[in-house]
């Protein structure tokens, strides 16, 4: 391995670690194992000297990677091989530490690289008991879904995907994707995103939960349907609401993923895939019948009469204090997001968190009333649910819609003060001739909590005017509870400008000293001053994404001598994008067209840019900014349903794919994306082009993929099952997700009435109807009625591949014009609206 390449990737992996939690068992540090048997903790590795330093790339070079093991300061480690092969980051790679990840006692080597104590790490790390994570069966019950059976309970283990491979034995190249899994006892469910083929024999491998990997093989067989169940009794009545059935086979397993189920019911406005499609009153009874296909034959549920009922609120799993009362999904809610309490001067709504009698998360408080149980501390809005708190207290709220009722409890705290001022700096030193300093000042209040708003005073210590004070924003913080203080000096001497917030004798105060020091005029050298109380941008802000630089000339003791002086500026490695500056008109390269008195530096994108300063042809100074992004970032994306359905009258299932994905950020929260602190996965928050980079389709005949980069269509083709590959941005590094789409065929054939005609025969004496090519488009059969009650059957014929059907004979008629329907269907038995076909007989 080169020790400097080696070095360096540690330095990094260290330095990475340095955020985690503070708790270790094993030591965190650097274990090499082989013929070294050394062990360099994390602490004394950032502070090695040159023998220490030199040390320690001996025994790199020495144990080799595949011997080196690398423990983090929450516990987790990998070798060190692992982290250098890994894509994935550092995060990823670690994992739960073994004993047998250890080769046994290792010497800790001190600072200066002389030999310390020994120690056993393998002390600290508990034996996996016997058998626990043994892997007992393996069954595959439907084709997208896999089991695994282990010797012992697994609940509250961490058990990932990652963790499970499966692979066709006689085919190594079909690799069905494992979209998720689920913990319940001992049994793992694998929830695979394609399909595996029925009396086929795959091999799972089950890693990174034992010591050794472990395979086992299981067959899939499509099972027999034995009996259909229907599980809805009530519905809502509304437009798109589902009826569900379970399908079993003979065993009592659940195979409901192999078989579509058909409905037949006596209401018109459920479709045979159970759906709604309008809207039914509440109290109508359906009647309902679902059936699979097995074969040729259906297999029939019992008859069940299900309920239409408006759906009421029924189980209470909590509350928080929104801003508008809507939550689009409380279960998504991280506990971050969760308010229970107000404060004196603030508002807001209460939004129970409620289901109704079906499971469905309800969301909006608009069908509650409410009722303070305490209006002398909190007034509650009996329709709206908007809290104003009077006193403090802990206040009970009655929650009621119909039967359903609830008594929250909701504490309302002291009015927010201001309790802590800190400034950024609290001694300052300029030269008489030095610009303004901007310094930041901080206000926060007993909760620990950002005091917006608050007036911050100050006071100079002096008569002698030495230098001015300045508050910006009248004197007031902002939503970050921040202020800039810009101190201007004057003149030689020093004194003291103590700041103050709130009203005496609790007012909170903080003190800048300053000291003002006489220039000497004699030009040393240069100094870059910064317009802004830091060197940090953030992207997403306007009102905190530029800062001006100006360039002072300087004597021997630092001091500004005079006014800012024009220069060159220059952006290095400018074609990072981090940032951009003014005055760099044309083709925009980093550089200011000429020298300026100052420039203006404004956030692109996160990351650090060096900017340089040149006066003639001399490098007087650098400058570095700090670019953030407050945006949230994609940490994780996720499914939440495998498969979808959607039906070919939809045109289009993009809203549907990109609604069934669960973003997190990387804190774990749900991406916000609109950043208005609301995480709303189906509405402000649902993904679009800049974060989907391409959704391919395997199947176009189906659903046509989009892979142009807009992401703005997923055009429904035909009937069928599409595989769709979800890609993202590069930028985000996030794994491709997999769903099946699954498009049932609703739509009617159609029929072309001028290409079809009737025969006046006389020879023989019946007449006849037919279709020329193209008179059906999509249908399999046509059938011709008499009677416009289409009552009166006269006959039927196969429609041919080019639309056209052969002759079917009529009745002889006499004279007179004589009328006759024509009903296209379909395979899927979808049929078309009648066609009227007339003719006027001559005999």
């Amino acid at each position: 391995m080169n020790k400097k390449v080696a070095l360096s990737l540690l330095s990094a992996t260290v330095i990475s670690s340095m955020a985690a939690s503070a708790f270790a068992a094993p030591n965190p540090g650097i274990y090499m194992g082989g013929d070294v048997d050394r062990y360099y903790s994390l602490t004394d590795l950032m502070n090695l000297n040159a023998q220490g330093m030199a040390k320690f790339n001996t025994d790199l070079g020495k144990a080799g990677s595949k011997n080196i093991v690398f423990v983090d300061y929450d516990k987790k480690g990998a070798f060190l091989e692992e982290i250098f092969n890994s894509t994935d980051g550092l995060e990823k790679v670690k994992r739960d530490l073994k004993q047998s990840d250890f080769e046994g006692v290792y010497t800790q080597v001190k600072t200066d690289g002389t030999d310390g104590a020994t120690y056993d790490p393998r002390n600290d790390i508990d034996p996996e008991p016997a058998g626990e994570l043994k892997v007992e069966s393996v069954s595959a019950i439907t084709k997208n879904e896999v089991k695994v059976t282990f010797a012992t309970d697994l609940t509250g283990k961490d058990i990932k995907p990652s963790n499970f491979n499966l692979v066709q034995k006689d085919n190594e190249y079909n690799e069905p994707y494992i979209d998720s899994v689920s913990v319940s006892g001992k049994v793992v469910t694998l929830t695979l995103g394609d399909n595996l083929i029925s009396g086929k024999t795959y091999v799972v491998t089950v890693s990174g939960l034992s010591e050794q990997a472990q395979t086992k093989e299981v067959t899939y067989s499509l099972a027999t349907p034995a009996s259909v169940t229907i599980d809805t009794s009530y519905v809502t009545g509304k437009t798109g609401d589902q009826l569900k059935a379970t399908v079993k086979d003979a065993s009592g397993n659940d195979i409901t993923g192999d078989y579509p189920v058909k409905w037949e019911t006596n209401n018109a406005n459920v479709d045979a895939d159970g759906k709604l499609t309008g809207n039914i009153a509440a109290g109508t009874t359906i009647l309902a019948k679902a059936y699979v296909m097995n074969g040729t034959t259906k297999v029939y549920s019992a008859q069940a009469v299900i309920t239409v009922a408006n759906a009421t609120p029924t189980t209470y799993e909590g509350f928080t204090v929104d801003d508008d009362g809507t939550v689009a999904d409380y279960t998504k809610l991280a506990a971050t997001d969760i308010k229970t309490s107000l404060k004196m001067g603030e508002t807001g709504y209460l939004f129970p968190f409620v289901k109704d009698q079906y499971g469905n998360v309800i969301t909006t408080n608009s069908g509650f009333t409410f009722t303070s149980k305490n209006p002398t501390i909190l007034v509650v809005d009996s329709a709206t649910g908007k809290l104003t708190p009077v006193a403090t207290g802990t206040a009970v709220v009655q929650v009621e819609s119909g039967t359903f009722k609830k008594l929250i409890s909701i504490e309302v705290k002291a009015a927010a003060k201001p309790t802590t001022l800190t400034v950024a700096e609290s001694s300052v030193t300029l030269s008489d001739k030095a610009p303004a300093k901007a310094i930041k000042v901080t206000v926060k209040d007993q909760y620990g909590d950002p005091v917006s708003g608050a007036t911050v005073t100050k006071t100079e210590s002096t008569t002698t005017d030495f230098s001015d004070a300045a508050l910006g924003n009248s004197g007031k913080t902002d939503a970050k509870g921040e202020i800039t203080l810009t101190i201007t000096p004057k003149a030689a001497g020093t004194e003291a400008v103590k700041l103050s917030v709130g009203a005496a004798p609790n007012a909170v105060e903080a003190t800048v000293n300053v000291t003002v020091t006489a220039s000497t005029g004699t030009v040393t050298g240069y100094k870059i001053v910064n317009s802004a109380d830091d060197n940090v941008l953030d992207a997403n802000d306007a009102a905190d994404d530029d800062l001006t630089l100006k360039l002072y000339p300087v004597d021997a003791n630092g001091n500004i001598t005079g006014p800012a002086e024009n220069a060159v500026w220059t952006v290095k490695d400018f074609s990072n994008g981090f940032v951009s500056i003014d005055n760099d008109g044309g083709t925009a390269d980093g550089v200011t067209d000429s020298a300026v008195g100052s420039v203006t530096v404004t956030a692109k994108k996160k990351g650090t840019a060096t900017l340089t300063a040149k006066v003639g042809s001399l490098e007087v100074g650098t400058f570095d900014v700090v670019v953030n992004d407050s945006k949230p970032v994609i940490g994780s994306v996720a499914l939440t349903k495998a498969t979808l359905t959607a039906k070919q009258s939809d045109a289009d299932v993009l809203s549907a794919v990109l609604a069934n994905i669960t973003a997190k950020d990387t804190t774990g929260k749900g991406f916000d994306r609109d950043n208005d602190g609301t995480y709303e996965p189906t509405g402000d928050d649902i993904l679009t082009s800049a974060e989907v980079a391409a959704i391919y389709s395997n199947k176009a005949t189906v659903v046509q993929g989009d892979t142009d980069g807009t992401v703005s269509t997923l055009p429904i083709v035909g009937a069928g099952e599409a595989t769709l590959t979800i890609t993202f941005a590069d930028s985000l590094n996030l794994a491709p997700l997999s769903l099946k789409v699954i498009v049932s065929d609703d739509v009617a054939p159609t029929v072309a009435a001028g290409k079809i005609s009737i025969t006046d025969n006389t020879t023989p004496a019946v007449d006849t109807i037919a279709g020329a090519a193209g008179a059906v488009t999509d249908g399999t059969k046509v059938s011709v009625y008499s009677d416009a009650a289409l009552t009166t059957l006269v006959g039927t014929a196969t429609v041919k591949a080019d639309g056209s059907f052969d002759a079917i004979d009529l009745a002889d008629k006499a004279t007179g014009t004589v009328d006759y329907y024509v009903v296209a269907e379909d395979a899927a038995g979808n049929k078309a609206a009648a066609e009227k076909i007339s003719y006027t007989a001559a005999k």
